[in-house]
């Protein structure tokens, strides 16, 4: 019974992603044109976009809300930005403390960048850099990738990060 949900389960899961094709940006007109595609390319494959922008658009994956940032270059090749962003302190900006922190962390985690920005959030960076197209399967192991890393940060960092971090919502 067990083995058949699971089976069930992974048709859900696999279906969009089999049935979809890679996104081709050749034809896009510019970044914001491509940001469209992008979302729509993203939903197809079972990805939950939700907030599209002009050139911005949040997914939700493996526990994480993240903001996606697609850089668009008609002569050059694509890229597309993560932001997973975590609630800081005021106090955080020139925090000497905190950027040694951040700059042992940037050392430890190589395809992962953690910044602060000018409100005192902390946030993860990864980027995924493609020419022209998207291959479904290519966005799902980045994005298995992404988690596994943030997690791998979290769990290693976490205990140091918390003072900079904004105590959470209830």
């Amino acid at each position: 019974m067990c083995s058949r949900l699971l089976a069930v389960l992974a048709l859900l899961v696999a279906a969009p992603l089999a049935a979809a094709e890679p996104l081709d940006l050749t034809n896009a007109k510019n970044g914001e044109a491509a940001t469209v595609l992008i979302a729509r390319f993203f939903e197809r494959i079972g990805l939950d976009v939700f907030d599209k922008r002009k050139e911005t658009l949040g997914l939700k994956f493996g526990g994480y809300t993240a903001l996606a940032i697609p850089y668009f270059e008609e002569d050059e090749a694509c890229r597309l930005n993560l932001h997973i962003n975590f609630k800081g302190r005021k106090g955080n900006i020139g925090n000497a403390k905190l950027l040694t922190l951040l700059n042992e962390i940037n050392e430890t985690y190589n395809y992962a960048v953690i910044s602060l920005d000018k409100d005192g959030d902390l946030a993860l960076r990864f980027t995924l850099v493609f020419d022209r197209k998207l291959d479904p399967k290519l966005v799902h192991r980045w994005l298995r990738y992404v988690e596994r890393q943030a997690d791998g940060l979290i769990y290693e960092f976490n205990e140091r990060l918390l003072p900079y971090q904004a105590p959470s919502e209830k």
